[in-house]
């Protein structure tokens, strides 16, 4: 009987179809598919380019410098990019990567995993570990709940250092909106609770290596990056034709940011 149930079994194990592998010769940019557990390459890579990304020139610095050692095989940070909302946290990782990519001699691999994806980390870190290629795991929007616990420790393990360590071969970039990464969703009277939450949560993001703040900007910065995207898109209009409307754009979104810049060139 367990001899007919071994032929069963091995005969499933031949119909079933392969499981999907990872193919990172098949370009530099991918997304994790969560259903077959493996990254996929991105068709159309959608960035702004490193020099027309404005009012964040020691961000830009910092991140440029690091990911150039981590390309060059020096030793380099994992870094979390904090701050408000639409200030060119993602598009920074996005443009560095490509800066630094086309400079270096081997190019390497920039990997797009989303919050709720890093439960699968562990497999992820397996399966990058000792691959002949670098790569930049990149998590945007990153912060935890009380669901999200096993992931957090996790991670708070990966980055420290621990037996379970990062491979010299992947780094992590990730942006956040909140600089402690866990959400307080206790009540107002829970205050020991809610402090070990506030504690945790910048217990992960002190293992950061690089901490890289990002502010709201004012007027004239935001007229700035409005202007240098009038001259990435080529647009022929004059300052003083598109600055009112700008101006307009930035009232009805009631913010003013890179993300909200990019949106009104869109616009023209």
């Amino acid at each position: 009987m367990k001899r007919f149930m071994q032929r069963i079994v091995g005969a499933l194990e031949r119909m079933s179809p392969p499981r999907k592998v990872s193919d990172f010769t098949k370009g530099d940019v991918f997304c994790f598919n969560e259903n077959v557990l493996v990254f996929e390459p991105v068709k159309s890579f959608n960035y702004v380019p490193f020099e027309y990304l404005i009012g964040i020139d020691r961000q830009k610095s910092i991140m440029l410098e690091n990911t150039e050692r981590f390309l060059n095989g020096k030793r380099a940070n994992n870094a979390l990019l904090w701050g408000a909302r639409g200030c060119g946290k993602s598009s920074l990782i996005k443009a560095v990567f490509k800066r630094a990519n086309d400079m270096a001699k081997d190019k390497a691999c920039l990997l797009g995993i989303r919050k709720n994806e890093l439960k699968h980390l562990d497999e992820v870190i397996k399966m990058l570990d000792g691959y002949p290629r670098k790569f930049i795991i990149y998590c945007d929007d990153l912060c935890f709940d009380e669901k999200d616990k096993d992931v957090f420790r996790y991670l708070k393990t990966l980055l420290d250092g621990g037996l379970n360590a990062m491979p010299d071969n992947v780094i992590l970039y990730a942006t956040s909106n909140r600089r402690h990464l866990i959400k307080d969703g206790r009540r107002d009277d829970d205050a020991i609770s809610a402090k070990e939450d506030t504690d945790e949560g910048v217990a992960l993001s002190d293992r950061f290596g690089l901490w890289i703040g990002f502010h709201e900007i004012n007027q004239d910065e935001y007229l700035q990056i409005v202007g240098g995207y009038v001259k990435m898109f080529g647009l022929d209009i004059k300052e003083d034709e598109y600055v009112p409307k700008a101006l307009e754009w930035s009232v009805t979104r009631g913010a003013r940011s890179g993300r909200v810049a990019y949106q009104f060139a869109k616009s023209l």
